[in-house]
């Protein structure tokens, strides 16, 4: 199902209008007895509920279909573990270059966040959420959620990591039971996936309403300060995302696979051009496996299997941008940068993010999963969201570019020939 969205340009429009109506607004100003604010803040909360309505059943249905996709495979079952190393090497060193990132410039975001209290500027409704968040956690308990012992209890607490833990166990396992019953549970995990898609796509409808509402809320609160804080998020997200893309990933390609990295961007332009353009990793599949398969000359046995799987397994810029998204957020709530919330939120980034959905905007709901994991509020993401339209373009083209690359190093670790011809 292809998910519909607004353009680029008319998002642009309701940013601004978001900007300048939040400004002139302010938290006082309303019509007969109703502030502005509180519009803002009821309209944009319900979008981000809508979003978490159905963030749990898109991540359990996807990682479902995807493992048992992977174990019906049984010609390729002397690849998988190859495919699952590439493909959990890629997504651990986009991580890494998000912790350097944060490390790098931690100074600049302590800075903006020391600004807002000194402002004694309040962003999120939720007065005790810092002293909540700094106590209460529990590193054994954390672990424990990896198996849960109550599955509705699990669900019911958005205890994701057990959650997906589960959904692994359960789509492996629905596949080495009897033909019959094992095709109606994954026709049936599938249509679940494809409704919540079609979930998404209604909710993202009403997303002009929801990013107006709530960049509207966040400069009536917090002002222009705003722009300075989200100023370095941009710019730490950007330039992570490009040093793993144009860094990174080309030093791997030419170690490991031993191919010309310029001859490789040639090949995926076409299916990076539309990955920009479309922000759906879904939705530039078919032009990525013709990319693949006729550019860079990978045979079909990989090119038509691997792209699919990586589409929601190796979502790479998801785990950078994700990490890098909840320590800013984190930092802005006074939460201290230390070796254990740094090893909690990367270990949650690197984690979800191979199970995410590959729609426009789908990382938001693995950031507001994390925060709501590390007991922040999800809707604090409003911090971020002005600027997720402009970070899912270029997050959605490394994605992209991370599983071609991941197609090409199984390819060359497979023994194939001819692979990236001149072209």
């Amino acid at each position: 199902m292809k998910i519909k969205k607004p353009s680029i340009w008319f998002i642009l429009i309701v940013i601004l209008l978001g900007i300048l109506a939040g400004i002139f607004s302010g938290t006082e100003h309303g019509i007969y007895g109703i502030t502005f604010f509180s519009i803002y803040d009821l309209l944009g909360k319900l979008f981000i509920q809508a979003l978490m309505l159905v963030s749990i059943p898109l991540i359990i249905s996807s990682v479902m279909t995807g493992i048992a996709k992977i174990a019906k495979e049984h010609s390729f079952k002397r690849i998988i573990s190859k495919i699952f190393v590439t493909f959990l090497s890629l997504n651990f060193l986009s991580l890494l270059i998000g912790i350097l990132m944060t490390i790098l410039f931690q100074k600049d975001l302590q800075a903006s966040a020391k600004l807002i209290v000194e402002t004694k500027q309040q962003m999120i409704s939720h007065p005790t959420v810092l002293a909540h968040a700094a106590v209460n956690f529990n590193f054994s308990d954390f672990v424990l959620q990896l198996i849960p012992s109550n599955l509705v209890e699990a669900f019911y607490n958005v205890h994701v990591i057990g959650l997906v833990f589960f959904s692994l166990l359960f789509g492996y396992a629905m596949t080495k039971i009897e033909n019959r019953p094992s095709e109606v549970l994954q026709n049936f995990w599938k249509g679940v996936f494809q409704t919540m898609i079609g979930i998404t796509d209604i909710v993202l409808k009403f997303l002009p309403i929801g990013v107006f509402c709530l960049v509207a809320k966040q400069f009536a609160s917090t002002g222009l300060e705003t722009l300075g804080i989200l100023g370095w998020f941009f710019f730490i997200t950007v330039v992570g995302l490009l040093s793993y893309m144009l860094v990174v990933l080309p030093l791997i390609l030419l170690v490991v696979a031993k191919v010309h990295p310029i001859r490789h961007f040639k090949a995926m332009l076409p299916a990076l051009v539309t990955a920009f353009s479309t922000t759906s990793t879904s939705a530039t599949l078919p032009v990525t496996i013709d990319c693949l398969e006729n550019r860079a000359k990978v045979s079909p046995t990989l090119s038509h299997v691997i792209p699919p799987l990586g589409s929601s397994l190796n979502m790479a810029a998801t785990s950078l941008f994700s990490f890098i998204a909840v320590v800013f957020i984190s930092a802005t709530y006074g939460i201290p940068a230390s070796f254990q919330t740094y090893l909690i939120i990367a270990f949650l980034s690197l984690f979800l993010s191979m199970g995410v959905a590959g729609i426009p905007s789908g990382c938001l709901v693995i950031v507001m999963v994390i925060l709501k994991s590390i007991d922040l509020p999800p809707e604090s993401i409003a911090l971020i969201i002005a600027l997720d339209r402009f970070l899912d373009m270029l997050r959605t083209t490394t994605n992209v570019f991370t599983g071609s690359c991941s197609t090409v190093i199984v390819a060359k670790l497979e023994g194939e020939e001819g692979i990236l011809p001149k072209i």
